[in-house]
């Protein structure tokens, strides 16, 4: 009886379990197939009752504790063995055998079980989002994505979410989702989107607005960066108060021309982008602009030539109208033709000197005689007035002389202005030398006299006053006349 122990229970003797044939796993070693221990062969009295526990690679799997035993991802290229735990009275803590160790576990394929699903509004600019969908398969897999339109790869496009750009607008969107795993790579394709649709431009960006004559304002702006998926066709500027509007038709950036503007209103301008869809949100506001006369200008008859202040206190009581070049011509003519006229001191009231000057020479009585536009109150313009006119109209580059070249019934008062590069060659073309309405590069009478012998005249090619200058010398003139305020 050498190596059986023996154990006096009552009047009887037990035995320990001990194990004569190991316990013997069997099953296909692959993740989700079943494992089964048998018990093993052994001895003990009285007979003993087996518990088990699975351990991957020498160490326990928690809650695995039956005779069989499903393999699971975590098993995935480890080795899986049983031990066997026999107990009886006569060892109540048991006696353990070790089953065999199965191959390697292998992996399994990764199966999609629920197809991906992609969210989102089909609508350009939009973000779609796919889910991974379900999927079996050891080791657990990882996932990358591919989206397509219709069927077509979309290049770069290769995350779980996607922004719709204008090639999709028309077309559908899907998602290919691939899981991969040591086992091998499958793909699954998520549902198709509704064909997607174009939106409103984004907002353009605004400019600085600017008074370009009397009733119009340039409003430039910025395309937005976005048309919505469909091709920008036009932008309009409103301004506020007054709801006017000016449209530009076409893709890109631009300037809108707002015409219709109230003379001395200040405004403001936003823009809005239209393509097929509809009109985009309104740009921000711009800057505040209040159209104004702007010197060549259109206006009363000629041209705008600048204002006057008869009172020399920086606030306009006129508006100076330039005659039209075709109504003045080059011819010359004279102040007066004696020493005997009547003096016209006033250097800025040219419709009075005119009148006094009326009946002598032919200067004046060519001005007082003129109809031009419908207008009858033409005159010979006084000296501070052809100075202000020079100093918006310049015809050329040249420099400008500083001889009496102050002027207080300027609007604004500009004392000593004419200096090398003030005023600069005005920037209106037609009256540019060379220009249609181009002042001559002469000097141009003045109805402002000194005395009986001597008038004054302005160089229009430096700006410079002449006096005296003999009345009866010919010289060139062109009529102007008043608005007011």
């Amino acid at each position: 009886m050498s190596g059986i122990l023996l154990v006096s229970v009552g009047n009887s003797y037990g035995s320990a379990p001990v194990n004569t044939v190991a316990p013997v796993v069997s099953g296909t070693a692959t993740v989700g197939q079943t494992l089964t221990t048998t018990n093993g062969t052994w001895t003990g009295a009285p007979a003993p009752t087996f518990t088990y526990q699975w351990q991957r690679t020498g160490v326990d799997i928690g809650g695995a504790t039956s005779s069989t035993y499903v393999l699971v991802a975590a098993d995935y290229a480890n080795t899986i063995r049983c031990v066997v735990r026999a107990t009886n009275s006569i060892a109540p803590s048991g006696v353990t055998a070790n089953s065999n160790s199965t191959a390697s576990v292998a992996g399994t394929a990764p199966v999609n079980t629920v197809a991906p699903a992609v969210t989102g509004t089909a609508s350009f600019g939009f973000t779609l989002t796919t889910t991974n969908g379900t999927w079996t398969g050891a080791p657990t897999p990882t996932f990358t994505y591919q989206w397509q339109r219709v069927t077509t790869n979309i290049s770069g496009a290769t995350s779980s979410t996607y922004v719709l750009v204008a090639a999709d607008v028309g077309n559908t969107i899907r998602c290919v989702v691939t899981a991969t795993n040591a086992v091998s790579a499958v793909s699954a394709n998520s549902n198709s989107t509704a064909s997607v649709a174009a939106v409103v431009p984004g907002a353009p960006t605004i400019g600085t607005a600017t008074a370009a004559t009397s009733t119009t304002a340039s409003v430039p702006f910025t395309q937005p960066a976005s048309n919505g998926g469909s091709t920008i066709t036009s932008y309009t500027a409103t301004s506020t108060p007054s709801s006017i509007t000016g449209t530009l038709n076409q893709a890109g950036s631009g300037t809108i021309t707002v015409s219709g503007l109230a003379t001395g209103t200040a405004y403001t301008f936003t823009v809005k982008a239209t393509n097929a869809i509809g009109q985009s949100a309104a740009s921000a506001a711009s800057n505040s602009v209040t159209p104004a006369l702007v010197p060549g200008e259109a206006f009363g008859g000629g041209y705008f030539g600048g204002q006057i202040s008869t009172g020399a206190t920086g606030i306009a009581d006129y508006n100076l109208v330039v005659a039209p070049a075709s109504a003045s011509g080059l011819t010359t003519y004279l102040l007066s033709f004696s020493n005997s006229a009547p003096l016209t001191p006033s250097v800025i009231d040219g419709p009075g000197n005119s009148v006094t000057l009326a009946a002598t020479g032919t200067a004046a009585p060519f001005c007082n005689n003129l109809v031009v536009g419908g207008f009858s109150d033409w005159y010979l313009p006084a000296n501070k007035e052809l100075n202000v006119v020079y100093f918006y109209l310049k015809p050329n580059g040249n420099n400008n002389s500083v001889a009496n070249s102050s002027n207080i019934y300027a609007v604004p008062s500009r004392p000593n202005n004419n200096t090398a590069g003030n005023p600069a060659q005005t920037s209106v073309a037609a009256f540019q030398t060379g220009g249609a309405e181009a002042f001559s590069l002469q000097q141009y009478w003045s109805s402002t006299s000194y005395d009986a012998t001597y008038g004054s005249a302005i160089n229009f090619e430096s700006g410079g006053l002449y006096a005296p200058v003999f009345r009866y010398f010919g010289k060139v003139l062109r009529a102007f006349r008043r608005v007011a305020v």
